[in-house]
């Protein structure tokens, strides 16, 4: 068999390897657009629903309250936590209505953190929600290790003679029923909900919630059977920690 000349052979192999790099180009393109055709970002970490604060680094603690009480009666099959979403009701709250954006940084793992507070998937399909946006008591942790929350009232069923005045709307609520059969053992904080109203008096505080969803009063909480103590935290955003510099205030 006759051999090729070195000039011919060197075109051929400059030939193939453009068809090498060109068929790497396509199979990378055809994944990004298969990857991109799976996953669709969740509402909640798109584009904001109209009348949502402006994304600035703020707490409007009015928006978050009326974002509350405009939601308390959704249906719990649209949401990805069902009739388990009190926390993420509230953090949407805090975050759509009041504008406060996620506190995230990229790493394996810190979703457990409660130095961070963002919803599943806002980075990539595989994305967990921080511990923080979805559970009662990781919530009010992150709230204190943040600086975040003052607390302005707290008590227990006994509603007569506590001082509420500090209590506004967009403040938020959690509480704890001891030995209740939705929330068993004494573990502490079990549920959140936000306060739409004050007119004065404990008994009459306004809460909107899910898990159920509804508006109630601090009269409803606490008409139970079962020891029930309960803390009111006012917000106030101020710069994360010096330790954890690396939280993105900004989220994505």
């Amino acid at each position: 068999m006759k051999r090729l000349p070195a000039p011919a052979i060197r075109i051929l192999t400059a030939n193939m390897r453009r068809l090498v790099l060109a068929l790497a180009i396509a199979i990378t393109a055809t994944m990004a657009l298969s990857v991109t055709a799976v996953w669709t970002v969740p509402a909640h970490a798109d584009a904001l629903p109209a009348g949502t604060a402006t994304a600035q680094d703020v707490y409007d603690a009015a928006g978050a309250a009326q974002w509350a009480s405009t939601h308390a009666n959704d249906d719990p099959s649209s949401n990805e936590y069902g009739d388990d979403d009190c926390t993420d009701f509230v953090s949407k709250a805090m975050h759509f209505g009041g504008g406060m954006q996620y506190r995230m940084v990229d790493g394996p793992g810190l979703y457990r953190s409660d130095y961070y507070w963002f919803p599943r998937g806002v980075t990539s399909p595989s994305d967990k929600a921080s511990y923080s946006w979805a559970s009662s008591s990781d919530l009010h942790d992150f709230l204190q290790v943040s600086g975040f929350a003052t607390l302005v009232a707290s008590g227990s069923n006994d509603l007569n003679g506590i001082d509420v005045h500090a209590v506004k709307p967009g403040d938020v609520i959690f509480a704890n029923w001891k030995d209740s059969p939705l929330y068993p053992g004494t573990r502490g904080i079990g549920h959140a909900g936000m306060i739409t109203g004050n007119p004065g008096q404990a008994s009459g505080l306004q809460i909107a919630q899910h898990s159920p969803n509804h508006v109630t009063t601090l009269t409803g909480w606490a008409d139970s059977d079962h020891d029930f103590d309960w803390w009111i935290y006012s917000i106030k955003l101020t710069t994360p920690p010096d330790h954890h510099p690396d939280v993105n205030l900004n989220g994505v």
